[in-house]
């Protein structure tokens, strides 16, 4: 096999901003074989990986960043961006875009080319969810019941195809959420899903909540009691992971309720956290813990346009 050309040196402009980035080998070949244009992406206002895949016909986004780089992972995406690419600017502080990049070409791949499969997303975000819910308790809050077997049902629908992934970080920045489901086109909008954080994986553990709720036909709950469940299953993949920090955003209160439903599940196999809402006094201080969070949520500017979003978001 022939040896890959040395990486391209960074270009001459100065970044501003600290990319999510890291070194990543020499591509074996560049620029990938057989391609169908070479589009020049730095010349065209507005450009990302979507809107030039959605111009040229590519159902998956994944499949044209996979064509040009190998990899799926956003680090190493950033790092070929900027020494192939030559992208300097950034919209949302961490990835670099296509502005003004010089020589600013990506290519374009035949019709029908898919990447290899395994998926490299779904196994990805499959293996996150898998380490989240590990040791995940059984628990019901308002006749919704969630456990380790639905996130794994969750994962099955991942695999198969009947919840469609989407890498779209542009998209999230504009509506200011960290991940979306989106029930009606069934599919998760992922911000990051190759940076295995205890965070990121908490974010899915959210997410998949509401994949869960949906797939048992409970779109009738209340939006709140939705989110509420979603937050304490995010606050208990944070809690199982290590995270003991109780901040006052909807996340740290999150974790504060894991806390007790984690401890009353070592001697209950099914938690009700209803037996929660009720006042405790800690420390000195007096509080309702399932209260606390579900205003919290309720009083949070995003959870107020959230869903509506979600539903706006289904009709692209």
């Amino acid at each position: 096999m022939p040896k890959a050309m040395p990486v391209p040196p960074p270009p001459k402009r100065p970044i501003n901003f600290a990319p999510l980035m890291r070194p990543a080998p020499a591509l074996a070949v560049w620029p990938p074989m057989p391609f169908r244009d070479a589009y020049r992406v730095g010349q065209k206002q507005g450009a990302n990986w979507r809107t030039v895949a959605t111009g040229f016909g590519i159902p998956d986004v994944w499949d044209l960043i996979w064509f040009n780089f190998r990899t799926t992972d956003p680090r190493e995406i950033n790092f070929y961006l900027h020494r192939y690419v030559g992208c300097w600017q950034s919209n949302d502080g961490k990835n670099f875009s296509f502005r003004d990049s010089e020589p600013g070409v990506i290519f374009i791949p035949p019709f029908g080319w898919k990447r290899p499969t395994p998926d490299p997303l779904v196994t990805q975000v499959v293996n996150m969810l898998a380490v989240a819910v590990r040791d995940f308790p059984y628990f019901v809050y308002k006749n919704v019941h969630i456990n380790r077997a639905h996130f794994l049902n969750v994962s099955t629908a991942i695999r198969t195809g009947r919840i469609g992934l989407t890498y779209d970080p542009d998209l999230l920045d504009h509506y200011g959420a960290g991940a979306i489901y989106l029930h009606r086109s069934n599919r998760f909008v992922l911000r990051d899903p190759f940076t295995n954080t205890l965070f990121n994986r908490s974010l899915l553990v959210h997410e998949a909540v509401h994949a869960i709720v949906d797939m048992a036909g409970g779109r009738y709950i209340q939006v709140l009691d939705n989110e509420f469940i979603a937050f304490l299953s995010a606050g208990i993949a944070m809690y199982l992971g290590g995270d003991t920090f109780q901040s006052l955003d909807n996340f740290g209160l999150a974790v504060g309720l894991a806390h007790m439903v984690i401890d009353a599940s070592r001697t209950k196999s099914l938690v009700q956290v209803e037996e929660f809402d009720r006042v405790f006094e800690k420390e000195g201080e007096v509080f309702n813990p399932v209260l606390r969070l579900r205003e919290g949520i309720k009083h949070d500017p995003a959870y107020i346009n959230d869903w509506w979003m979600r539903d706006r978001l289904d009709g692209i």
